[in-house]
């Protein structure tokens, strides 16, 4: 069986050319912690998500997209700069849970290959760890970041119409990533939201969802992780979701307003775990709940359909490098997404994930029927069955898949220039802000006291 692994592989041929004198405004969209199988274009509720539903309809629908960790600065840092998290570094330390990392000024940034190619840059972004003290900032020529708490965070209505006041300034060229909070906890979606999706009454379910009331009931044991009490937080995840999803449809049909070429691409920086693994929401693992996120993009020349190739973030990387009509930087990985969905014959791909916020910190590594997790502190693996749905929850054992486990972890390591051992950041970022670094501490990122805060 053959792997494609990266820059490894051998390179895909182009997609066909097409004839388009005008460079294509280019659009990010990133919605926080949305993992694919909650979506009706992947599955999920009918009513979860219209205008995203209608979005695939119109464009290519990547099935078997993965990201490249489970927690948002890993893995935006992977989407930012197509290089997985053991290269670039910019993620929490194996050995120091308080300590970060920060995106060496170095390093070539999505935004500043589109910056050389002649485009404005902008990004309106909402989480945390996104804030200028991790260096994701690098190329933008506009910034436009708020931090956020659970409780609290720009919604996402406000951050379309600021990503569309910006866009429609632009005389010229123009990329820019809009990135949305919800349906990140906590789950409080408006009574629109909970009657458009059909959110059961569910009163062993606390209202409104917030982290202290849910682990608050669970410990106490008047909620159970199963059954109707699992579906009643689930429906209110939906219609997080569904918040998102109004302000796709105001996106798009902004977008269409202007009347310019545009590639649109959606994707998540990771998804929620509902305790699958016997977690609940992310950072725990590097299971499909995690790492597998929608990936949908409509634009001038791309075909209509479904790719059920294994694709990564670091390939989405490359086919927007693509698009701006950059080189690919050096030491990069991936493929372009594009030129994998148009060609005709490819082999089984692999999707890597590293780094993780909470526990000993792990590595993973999936292709089509399974995923290899191990644990890099023991060094311990495991083989899960990957279901037709993407659903990893069949452990295997046995000679076979032993066999299949060794296999993978060979491919594994040498993806990882021959070792399967943690990585410490390269550099550690300094929260001298002291908002950014209640925000982090509320979000249950640091453990620290506060007075310790610099």
């Amino acid at each position: 069986l053959l792997l494609s692994l990266g820059c490894t592989e051998t390179p895909l041929p182009p997609p066909p050319a097409v004839a388009n004198p005008v460079p294509p405004d280019v659009v990010l969209v990133v919605i926080d912690t949305l993992r694919a199988d909650r979506l009706g274009a992947y599955g999920g509720g009918a009513t979860t998500s219209p205008s995203i539903d209608q979005m695939a309809a119109e464009g290519l629908r990547f099935d078997r997209a993965y990201a490249q960790s489970g927690w948002t600065l890993a893995s935006f840092t992977s989407l930012f700069t197509g290089l997985l998290p053991h290269q670039h570094r910019v993620g929490r330390s194996p050995t120091d849970p308080d300590r970060f990392g920060r995106l060496p000024p170095a390093r070539t940034t999505l935004a500043e290959v589109f910056q050389a190619q002649g485009y404005a840059t902008a990004a309106v972004a909402n989480n945390t760890f996104l804030a200028p003290e991790f260096g994701l900032h690098q190329g933008f020529d506009s910034y436009d970041w708020q931090g956020a708490r659970n409780d609290a965070h720009r919604s996402a209505d406000e951050t379309v119409a600021a990503a569309l006041a910006w866009l429609n300034a632009q005389p010229g060229p123009a990329f820019v990533v809009v990135h949305m909070m919800e349906p990140h906890l906590d789950y409080l979606p408006p009574d629109w939201a909970v009657a458009a999706v059909g959110a059961p009454e569910a009163p062993q379910v606390p209202t409104p969802l917030t982290h202290e009331a849910l682990k608050a009931a669970v410990d106490s044991g008047t909620l159970r992780t199963d059954g109707v009490d699992r579906e009643g937080i689930l429906a209110r995840y939906d219609a997080e979701i569904r918040v998102a999803d109004r302000a796709v449809g105001t996106l798009r049909a902004g977008i269409a307003a202007r009347g310019r070429p545009t590639l649109t691409v959606l994707t998540s920086d990771h998804g929620e775990e509902f305790w699958e693994h016997g977690a609940f929401e992310h950072g725990h693992s590097l299971h499909g709940e995690l790492v597998r996120v929608p990936l949908i993009a409509t634009g001038p020349g791309l075909a209509v359909g479904t790719v059920s190739t294994v694709v990564q973030h670091l390939d989405v990387f490359q086919g927007l490098v693509a698009t701006a009509g950059a080189a690919r930087p050096p030491e990069t990985q991936g493929a372009s997404v594009f030129a994998v969905a148009a060609a005709t014959d490819v082999p089984d791909r692999v999707a890597i994930a590293e780094n993780t916020l909470y526990g000993d910190p792990l590595v993973s590594i999936v292709d089509p029927k399974h995923r290899l997790v191990v644990n890099q502190r023991t060094q311990a693996g495991t083989l899960w069955a990957v279901a037709a749905d993407g659903s990893e929850l069949v452990r295997l054992e046995g000679p076979s898949a032993e066999t299949e486990a060794l296999r993978l972890r060979g491919v594994l390591a040498r993806v990882r220039g021959g070792t399967l051992d943690p990585v410490e950041p390269e550099l550690v970022t300094s929260i001298e802000d002291r908002e950014t670094f209640l925000q982090l501490q509320s979000l249950g990122y640091l453990d620290v006291d506060p007075g310790e805060t610099p």
